[in-house]
């Protein structure tokens, strides 16, 4: 990454020229942008118009902003070419809200990172964005060590949250300590990762959260990163949250980190928010039931990681070695991820054609085969390359979907899906009470044709919602190894009580009510509504329980009160007589078990271009989940921000696909044997070189 400092002009040069070049090379990447653009331009403008008016706000855009003022001032400061050294950790700060070339547009010629060996370039300054890490002062601290022969010229310190006084006395006895022009806290201890929901990035969440580690260091470093996302908000909100000890200790924390925080956090607002934080032991059915919307779908069924980095498959699913990162710069997937799989294939198909049809020049090199399916893309790409982005980019969801349809398919989802929805929310599709739950699961779990994750999953729901009183026969149907029986003990560690009496009313008591009201959807595979979606939407109602979810302080009134909006009930997207097939394929497909028309559905696409309202509320809520929160969970943070006209946003300790949430139970016990017992070893088991390290760290 390192050059000669005058290499610096040249890469100056570079920039106008590619500038310029590209801007004539793909004049489709303007057209792209052009809808997520004017939508920001609505706003603006708007906003502008009447102050009256409240505004969405991004997480994402949050974070971005500050980072790129950060790097302005520094521009602004003093003249010349500077360079940006970065740890781990703060390096995935900036690139979940920024990209490089924002901030190379700062006078930063190079961005390096810390851990490496780099060129020296004793006459740049250089600005050090890193995590309070002994780790990473220590090696500031090197750059420095020989004070005739500097590293850089000068040191800007930027701390992602405060450092301890140990840290800063080691950088005061030594010979860093003259160099350094800034040494400055950013508050920005998150991952920003979407408009409405954030990351601690955590590897081991449960284990910290419901093992034997030491809690309360655990839960300090919680409330202090909450501290910078509240910093970042802007806002002091009230806390709420669930009775469980490590919920109730971060809570408690927090207040007290705020209160002693309020003289550096200025102009922050107050009494407009409440923050909740639950814990994973809520909703033990969320990380475990198959999701059909896109982005939920995506996670569960290919190698998507927890940042949105997807390895493309071929047609007969093996890794073509292609990359891509499917984040809030994709603007398909940013319109499509919280649409239903059912409509998702023939929706993108027509904007496909449609994107064919303004591009006559496409088309008309090869009249004959016209209608191009999404093998024959990459064709057009070779041919045409001034539009080679947007068509990769409709290459690549189209191949993924005719994945994702294949592996349903292959998994035999309609079935097992139908029978995860009838136990979840304790009824079958026409509302009849279940009978006979064992006897319809048990063909399934005998199958040698269901995966053992598919098998550990429905035995998993099915004894949280059944009880365990036929928990000998299940096992034995399900084939179940010692490991995997002891994935199913470590539930009791979230809190979930696997007794006789342990029924649907009783979990209704625990978790409250799962059907206070009727939930119209159009698919009988999606009927479950989390719990988070539940809790918040009681929040914001005003009916939410003060001693099931306490304040730590509470308000002067007793109660917080949101400015309610009207539910916006969207009309269906596509008459009931409509093809549910995806485009390319036959119509044998699945029918996701539609329903008859229905007046709302809480499995459509959520995620509307949203402009200033003038009935949007300015309050808004924070939902903070330990032990890491599913992309239901993260939709539903989506539907209640559209539902209620307010922000609603959504942190947790990691982002859980099932296949994490099997594998961190797996090692939540210290004491654990794991072993297989000589028994098959199912695929979250055997892929160790996947896991994150151990690390008690972030990030």
């Amino acid at each position: 990454m390192s050059s000669s400092s005058s290499s610096s002009s040249s890469s100056r040069d570079k920039k106008k020229s590619s500038s310029s070049s590209s801007s004539s090379k793909d004049k489709d990447k303007k057209d792209r942008k052009k809808k997520s653009s004017s939508s920001r331009s609505k706003d603006k403008s708007s906003s502008s118009s009447s102050n009256s008016l409240v505004a969405s706000s991004s997480i994402r855009d949050l974070v971005r902003g500050r980072l790129i003022g950060l790097f302005d001032e520094f521009s602004k400061a003093s003249e010349g070419w500077k360079v940006l050294v970065v740890d781990d950790k703060s390096l995935k700060i900036i690139s979940t809200a920024c990209r490089v070339r924002d901030i190379m547009q700062k006078n930063i010629t190079i961005v390096e990172k810390l851990s490496i060996s780099r060129q020296p370039f004793p006459q740049m300054e250089a600005i050090y964005f890193i995590s309070p890490l002994q780790s990473s002062v220590d090696a500031i601290i090197k750059d420095f060590s020989d004070m005739k022969k500097p590293m850089y010229a000068f040191a800007h310190i930027l701390s992602t949250a405060p450092m301890s006084d140990e840290l800063l006395s080691r950088i005061a006895s030594s010979p860093l300590k003259p160099r350094i022009k800034t040494l400055k806290e950013v508050n920005i201890d998150f991952l920003a990762i979407e408009r409405n929901c954030f990351t601690l990035n955590y590897s081991n969440d449960l284990q910290m959260t419901y093992g034997e580690a030491n809690r309360k260091v655990y839960c300090s470093e919680l409330a202090e990163k909450l501290v910078s996302f509240c910093a970042t908000e802007g806002h002091m909100p009230y806390i709420r949250h669930c009775k469980s000890e490590v919920a109730t200790t971060v809570a408690s924390m927090l207040n007290d980190k705020l209160e002693k925080a309020k003289k550096g956090l200025t102009g922050m607002t107050k009494k407009k928010s409440v923050l909740i934080i639950l814990d994973r032991g809520v909703d033990c059915l969320a990380p475990l039931l198959h999701e059909f919307t896109y982005q939920a779908m995506a996670s569960d069924l290919t190698s998507i990681d927890s940042l949105g980095m997807y390895e493309e498959l071929d047609a007969k699913g093996k890794k073509t070695g292609k990359k891509h990162s499917l984040d809030e710069y994709d603007d398909l997937w940013v319109e499509h991820r919280h649409r239903h799989f059912a409509e998702l294939g023939t929706t993108v198909k027509a904007q496909f054609d449609e994107f064919l049809g303004q591009h006559k020049d496409i088309t008309d090199k090869d009249k004959k085969d016209a209608k191009k399916e999404a093998a024959d893309i990459s064709n057009m790409i070779r041919k045409l390359p001034q539009y080679q982005g947007r068509l990769s980019q409709f290459s690549l969801h189209l191949n993924l979907i005719v994945n994702l349809l294949s592996a349903f398919k292959a998994q035999n989802l309609s079935k097992v899906a139908l029978e995860e929805q009838n136990m979840a929310v304790g009824e079958d599709p026409d509302h009849q009470k279940l009978k006979d739950v064992l006897s319809n699961i048990s063909p399934i779990l005998k199958s040698p044709d269901t995966s053992d994750e598919t098998k550990l999953r429905l035995v998993m729901i099915y004894l949280i919602t059944q009880g365990d009183s036929k928990k000998d026969k299940v096992l034995k149907f399900a084939d179940m190894s010692s490991s995997e029986e002891q994935i199913i003990n470590n539930l009791s560690l979230l809190g979930v009580q696997l007794t006789k009496s342990f029924t649907s009313k009783a979990i209704n008591k625990l978790f409250g009510s799962s059907s206070k009201k009727k939930v119209d959807v159009d698919y009988h595979l999606s009927r479950y509504v989390t719990k988070v979606k539940e809790i918040g939407e009681d929040c914001i109602n005003g009916s939410l329980s003060t001693s099931e979810f306490p304040y730590v302080r509470e308000p002067s009134s007793g109660k917080f009160e949101f400015v309610k909006g009207k539910s916006s009930k969207s009309s269906k997207s596509k008459n009931d007589d409509e093809d549910d097939s995806i485009s390319g394929l036959d119509n044998s497909g699945p029918s996701w078990n539609k329903k008859k028309k229905s007046s709302s559905s809480s499995s459509k696409k959520t995620e509307e271009k949203k402009e200033v309202d003038e009935n949007r509320s300015e309050k808004k809520l924070f939902i903070f989940m330990i032990g890491g929160a599913t992309h239901s969970e993260i939709r539903a943070a989506y539907e209640l921000d559209n539902q209620y006209k307010m922000d609603v946003h959504l942190g947790a300790t990691s982002v859980l696909t099932p296949r994490d949430f099997l594998k961190k139970l797996r090692t939540l016990k210290t004491s654990g044997s794991s072993s297989s017992s000589g028994k098959k070893v199912s695929r979250y088991e055997s892929d160790e070189s996947d896991d994150e390290s151990d690390d008690s760290d972030s990030y």
